[in-house]
């Protein structure tokens, strides 16, 4: 069944459809951002920003912005202290579902889940049973399309600020070409190879001088590959 919004004398009615475009604002604690999760009816997406943090637009064609979604495997760029790798990551998400919470976002009735990802807590808001199950960066996993989640830490928000109706998908090309283009680590290997650049990166800043132990190296990111940098941050 496909799914019109009719606006009549200011009531809205809404029929289930398959949409294909998701406008969504990532905030954390120094900016705000702008994505689009774009949709394939085969459950592929492409999760890419829009608009960077200094409110300039993104270049469509510039896939270092861009996380691809194919079965249950994410394709993407990260970056380290010296360099940019292209990774390979296997969803892992389990979610624990509340059979009590429900709350409303942009006029659907979104039920609540909670999981533990990668060193953060998080919950989701997400719909059933009207689009392919996915929802903004790597969540997904759910009985539904996720149109909000928060850490429990207030460090990191995602929300759906509009669904809409054209006709612009998912573009194969885009993702072959991606592919081609790069060579992938997997998630514990690049793991593996973001801590050692850290570590190497301090050790060449070091200088055995009196400036020595005054030095924090703190690094926020949304995945803790390396707690005591994410958190404390380390001291050299």
């Amino acid at each position: 069944m496909k799914k019109n919004i009719t606006f009549l004398f200011g009531l809205v009615f809404i029929i289930i459809v398959k949409s294909q475009v998701i406008d969504y604002n990532f905030t954390n604690t120094e900016n705000k951002l702008k994505y689009q999760l774009l949709l394939n009816n085969d459950g592929s997406s492409e999760w890419k920003m829009i608009v960077n943090a200094k409110g300039d637009s993104i270049n469509s064609n510039d896939f270092s912005k861009s996380l691809f979604k194919k079965g249950n495997e994410y394709y993407f760029l990260e970056k380290t202290l010296t360099r940019r790798v292209a990774i390979i990551d296997k969803s892992e998400l389990v979610w624990d579902i509340s059979s009590n919470e429900k709350t409303s976002i942009l006029g659907y009735e979104c039920l609540t889940a909670t999981t533990l990802f990668r060193g953060r807590n998080y919950k989701a808001y997400y719909v059933k049973n009207i689009l392919p199950n996915s929802g903004p960066w790597k969540f997904s996993r759910l009985d539904g399309i996720i149109l909000k989640v928060e850490s429990d830490d207030g460090l990191y928000n995602f929300e759906a600020t509009r669904i809409l109706m054209d006709k612009k998908e998912f573009k194969t090309q885009n993702f072959d070409f991606f592919l081609k283009e790069n060579s992938f680590l997997t998630w514990e290997e690049f793991e593996n190879f973001y801590i050692n650049d850290t570590k190497n990166f301090i050790k060449e800043q070091k200088c055995n001088c009196k400036d020595d132990g005054k030095n924090i190296l703190k690094i926020t990111k949304i995945e803790k590959i390396y707690p005591e940098l994410h958190e404390s941050g380390i001291i050299y």
